[in-house]
């Protein structure tokens, strides 16, 4: 009887192990849902409702095609990290840190974390826009213009920008922008146009407020946005998008 118990036990600890590691396993193949604006459909990718033919990552400053695939398991998968917060755009000055009084207030920005996004709410067009009129695919070259610039959650003050900004685990890039021809390939009838979300450093920690003696008087969650800069280029991600319809935007 004993003996029998013993065996019942480690046939349930068995048991215990192989369905945490399925359920493990389970969790961890979880893909990461896709930002609310696309939309994979018969393996074709639709942001906005409009069809994107051509998908280019600059990564490190360089410039690679990827498929439609390979863009949506890098999303899926954490490989590129989007955020569609939206957020306050820098429009003011930088406030000068003025020497404090013994007794004055003082401020300093403690970092939890920062990594690199992709800015899917920043997305726009950055070519001109071409119908092609004849009746077999037509290839163009576009002049694209891309640019981004600094930007903080709702609750950062005029005066909390430059504690931030020195806090960052990155180097700061108040703006940035690429300039550069782009051939785009368009359907028989459909209008077509390059658009381009930016790659930006994101920095989250808690701005606090300290007495002269010391005290901590207040403290807030907040979060920037930089735009991510190597060699003097915009990191980011190109999109070759046609509709069958003008561009409203």
């Amino acid at each position: 009887m004993k003996k029998g118990y013993i065996a019942l036990r480690k046939l349930f600890a068995l048991l215990m192990i192989f369905t945490l590691c399925i359920t493990s396993s389970v969790f961890a193949s979880t893909p990461n849902k896709l930002p609310d604006d696309h939309e994979v459909l018969n393996g074709q990718l639709y942001i906005d409702g409009n069809k994107v033919t051509e998908i280019i990552q600059v990564e490190s400053g360089k410039t690679k095609k990827i498929t439609v695939g390979q863009y949506v398991s890098k999303l899926e998968h954490g490989e590129i990290i989007f955020d569609d917060t939206v957020t306050l755009e820098d429009t003011s000055e930088d406030m000068i840190i003025s020497p404090l009084g013994i007794t004055d207030d003082w401020y300093r920005y403690d970092e939890s974390s920062w990594t690199s996004v992709l800015r899917t709410t920043k997305r726009e067009r950055v070519s001109t826009y071409l119908k092609n009129e004849t009746s077999n695919p037509a290839d163009h070259l576009l002049s694209t213009t891309c640019e981004s610039s600094q930007s903080f959650s709702f609750n950062v003050e005029t005066g909390d920008k430059p504690y931030i900004k020195g806090g960052a685990g990155f180097t700061w890039e108040s703006s940035s922008s690429r300039t550069e021809e782009k051939k785009l390939t368009i359907s028989p009838g459909m209008y077509g146009w390059w658009e381009f979300a930016p790659i930006e450093n994101k920095t989250s920690g808690y701005m606090k407020t300290f007495s002269w003696l010391g005290e901590l008087k207040e403290e807030k969650s907040v979060y920037a946005y930089s735009p991510k800069e190597i060699n003097g280029y915009l990191d980011g991600v190109y999109y070759a998008v046609e509709k069958a319809t003008m561009p409203t935007n």
